[in-house]
């Protein structure tokens, strides 16, 4: 087989401890959110980004809303895979929805369980929803990035059967595959971060709610 890629040989589990098995899936997780934390905390001590309007949240409400977010991010994830994916598996073993650290975890809902954690931490502190997620348009995509990075790692959710020269044979495989996690780990994580970045830093879009999000 010619011009293609062998699947690199690399197990889903990023490394375990006794009977505490951790997977890149989860680390990528904790390492978007510590970002986001830390780089919303950067955004507050900009007081050039935001111009006349007040920063959307200081040091110490970016640290509360962490929690949020985390709980956002697992809680939603987790129900969205189960409804989305296999619904009827877990209605006939509910006890298995627990079982996070066996994976299954949906985009779709962690973000929607971002999302409501937003509008009710704003509510609580008195902020909108539209600023609220402009907050998570700038620092989110590096956890979206590394989040593609694992589904690659995962051997899920590649393209179609290419030809071009850096087609993967994925495991199970006989024929190379577009590795669209990777395009969309680029896309999605840092040419997103990097235009939202120029948006907020070169053109005041923190200034205008909704403008970065949007």
């Amino acid at each position: 087989m010619l011009n293609v890629i062998a699947f690199p040989n690399i197990t889903e589990v990023g490394f375990s401890i006794g009977p505490l098995v951790v997977r890149w899936y989860a680390l990528a997780y904790v390492v978007g959110l510590l970002f986001a934390n830390w780089y919303m905390k950067r955004i507050a001590e900009s007081p050039r980004l935001w111009g006349a309007t007040p920063t959307t949240l200081n040091r110490e409400q970016t640290d509360d809303f962490f929690l949020w977010s985390l709980l956002g991010v697992i809680v939603g994830g987790r129900l969205g895979y189960v409804l989305l994916y296999k619904p009827v598996f877990y209605l006939s073993n509910p006890i298995e929805i627990f079982k996070t650290l066996d994976g299954g975890m949906s985009f779709h809902g962690g973000f929607s369980g971002v999302v409501i954690a937003c509008l009710i931490f704003g509510r609580k502190y008195g902020k909108t929803l539209d600023r609220m997620l402009d907050l998570g348009a700038a620092s989110v995509p590096v956890g979206l990035g590394l989040g593609r990075v694992t589904n690659f790692i995962n051997a899920e959710l590649y393209g179609n059967t290419t030809s071009v020269a850096w087609g993967v044979v994925f495991p199970g495989e006989t024929q190379a595959r577009h590795p669209t996690q990777l395009y969309e780990a680029v896309l999605e994580g840092l040419l997103l971060f990097l235009a939202v970045r120029i948006a907020t830093h070169r053109y005041g879009a923190f200034q205008h709610p909704g403008r970065a999000s949007g």
